[in-house]
């Protein structure tokens, strides 16, 4: 790793938020000061801060991921009316029942599309509460007799079902005729409850799509991309319909992204990420981060004292570049992430919270964009960290804190991914440019 220092000494008239602004300053005589002695070293640890509800898409699947191991994504859902009807017969048999989740085509699959995937689909018996935000590591309960599909989670064909007695094309999508005693359970609920959806919630909390784990070979397996936000059009919403009396139906919504939890699970690691959950201490040059509550790397920076013994700096710009470890990747089926995120470790947890530079001073709840997308000529990462590494240095020199540390993580959404990234700490580059007033 080289981390580069411009340091330019002159007498300082201008400082905002303690942050030199180019330009700024007073005469004199400017120096420059390169220092490529620090480094950086990490460790791989557990992931728990990634978002799972109100996300633009949602993965649904299974992989075994050649370089971290067997990890899935799962769907929880709640169930609202799409058109209430009164009286509804709810003591006759059901003929079928249809569950539909329209199917993101050519957008962020991930993995191997034509490996067969198990899904679960059961009764959810905890309770999702639309004003509350969830983690992709919740843990939840199901209960009733499930229904299996196993098949692919990438989808070309369209489908034609009835509505209204009327022919309606569904584009791509998972398509599964549940179980008759689950169709039964949605025809008898009490009369009412197909009029309001309080009543119908209460009795019904949702529905959890699984992916189940299989026999998969590394390099199989992957993530379908599900568009479970739509409230448009009938034909493209995700939904659940019942038929009964032979030309009848009633249709149950699973959209609205307040509605909808993306959880993921890891069931079983590689030996080279085993090592490092297993072991303490930054002490590695390869650091791993996956999405779906599984893994990140945390990556400290070596020797501050070196910068920090030059007295009391002020910081004009500071940025980080991670780069993807060589022959990490493949084009076709574990591709590049395009896009992570660099996250600060929340004090005393292993959950994430965000640098200074990615909010506004004056209005802290108005998010910046600090950079992270990929570079694809070098394989690399940039962000801006200047407000950040002001931070850092202070409460260094002041003996607040040890050298500091930041996590990179794959993002839950913008884009939608399976990805994951293999990081080479070798090559971290951290170019600090600097002022020490006179």
């Amino acid at each position: 790793m080289l981390l580069v220092f411009a340091g330019a000494f002159f007498s300082c008239k201008k400082e905002t938020g303690n942050i030199l602004i180019e330009g700024q300053g007073g005469s004199g005589n400017i120096d420059l000061y390169y220092n490529d002695s620090l480094s950086t070293l990490g460790i791989t640890i557990k992931e728990d801060s990634l978002l799972a509800n109100g996300l633009s898409y949602s993965l649904l699947g299974t992989a075994n991921d050649p370089e971290l191991g067997l990890y899935s994504n799962s769907i929880l859902t709640r169930m609202s009316i799409f058109e209430p009807q009164a009286d509804f017969p709810n003591t006759l048999t059901p003929d079928s029942a249809i569950l539909y989740l329209p199917f993101i085509e050519g957008v962020n699959y991930y993995g191997n599309y034509l490996e067969d995937q198990i899904i679960k689909i059961s009764e959810l018996e905890t309770e999702i509460a639309t004003n509350t935000t969830y983690y992709q590591g919740l843990d939840y309960s199901v209960v009733g007799a499930p229904t299996f599909y196993e098949g692919q989670t990438f989808f070309f064909d369209y489908h034609t079902v009835k509505h209204n007695n009327i022919d309606m094309l569904m584009p791509p999508g998972l398509y599964v005729r549940l179980d008759p005693l689950m169709a039964k359970r949605l025809m008898s609920f009490p009369v009412n409850d197909y009029e309001n959806n309080e009543l119908l919630q209460a009795d019904f909390k949702g529905f959890a799509i699984e992916a189940i784990p299989n026999d998969l070979d590394p390099g199989n397996g992957g993530f379908g991309v599900f568009n479970m936000a739509s409230t448009a059009a009938v034909s493209d919403m995700a939904k659940v319909l019942v038929y009964y009396n032979d030309t009848s139906d009633f249709i149950f919504k699973l959209s609205g992204s307040s509605s909808i939890v993306n959880t993921g699970k890891s069931h079983g690691y590689s030996a080279a990420v085993n090592q490092q959950l297993n072991s303490s201490g930054y002490i590695n040059t390869t650091v791993y981060a996956q999405g779906g509550n599984s893994v990140k790397g945390q990556v400290q920076i070596q020797d501050l004292d070196k910068l920090a013994a030059r007295g009391r700096v002020v910081v004009n710009k500071a940025t980080v570049t991670v780069f993807l470890k060589d022959n990490s990747w493949d084009e076709f089926y574990f591709t590049r992430p395009l896009r992570i995120n660099l996250l600060k470790p929340q004090e005393n947890t292993i959950r994430n919270t965000i640098i200074k530079d990615q909010y506004d001073v004056s209005r802290p709840s108005n998010l910046l964009a600090i950079g992270g997308d990929l570079n694809e000529s070098d394989n690399s990462y940039t962000f801006t960290i200047t407000r950040q590494m002001q931070e850092w240095i202070n409460d260094y020199s002041d003996g607040l804190s040890p050298n500091p540390s930041f996590n990179l993580t794959i993002p839950s959404d913008n884009p939608v991914t399976g990805a994951r990234g293999v990081f080479d700490l070798s090559k971290t580059k951290i170019r600090v440019t600097y002022a020490v007033p006179n």
